[in-house]
């Protein structure tokens, strides 16, 4: 997959690791126009360059809930334009149903989420696994994960991170009960 990164849009923060990744992720979501690519770049860019500030330190709920939807918009503006799924997604690949259900069920785990986000109650990695079951967004989940799991790995002292999140069934393995 050939990605080009225009300078005055990307100007010096994306590194040939953080290309590799931005393109690795891209491969694994099965992101295929250049609308796709070009969308991820931007949000990945902007949590990394949000990752440079005091921001991901001193974050509360609402703010966590506003960036997660800023991204959601960012990744996949018409699909996520409105904000939170209305219906039950299923796998692509599987046909399994998978989130939680449309509604308030949904409203309540994604805010269970960002108070736990912002608190730092959870490791990065259980927040990931976490965000991936509620799955709260039509399209991009796995793409907002990345950059909130990669915004807690800096919170939690590390640098931004040179590797993709955990595998969704490593984790689920850990943290499922």
């Amino acid at each position: 997959m050939e990605l080009s990164y225009n300078t005055e849009i990307y100007p010096g923060t994306l590194n040939a690791v953080d290309r590799e990744l931005i393109e690795q992720q891209l491969i694994n979501q099965e992101a295929e126009t250049v609308e796709e690519k070009e969308n991820f770049t931007r949000a990945y860019q902007k949590a990394k360059e949000l990752a440079g500030t005091t921001a991901p330190y001193e974050i509360t709920d609402e703010q966590v809930a506003e960036l997660i939807l800023e991204f959601a918009r960012q990744v996949y503006p018409l699909e996520n334009h409105f904000g939170l799924r209305v219906l039950q997604p299923v796998h692509g690949k599987t046909g399994e149903v998978i989130g939680v259900p449309p509604g308030r069920a949904l409203e309540v785990a994604i805010v269970q989420w960002c108070e736990a986000y912002a608190a730092a109650q959870k490791s990065p990695d259980e927040l990931f696994y976490e965000f991936e079951v509620i799955h709260p967004f039509n399209d991009g989940n796995g793409r907002v994960g990345h950059l909130m799991w990669a915004l807690a790995m800096v919170r939690g002292g590390s640098q931004w991170p040179t590797t993709l999140p955990p595998e969704f069934s490593e984790l689920k393995k850990k943290y499922s009960n």
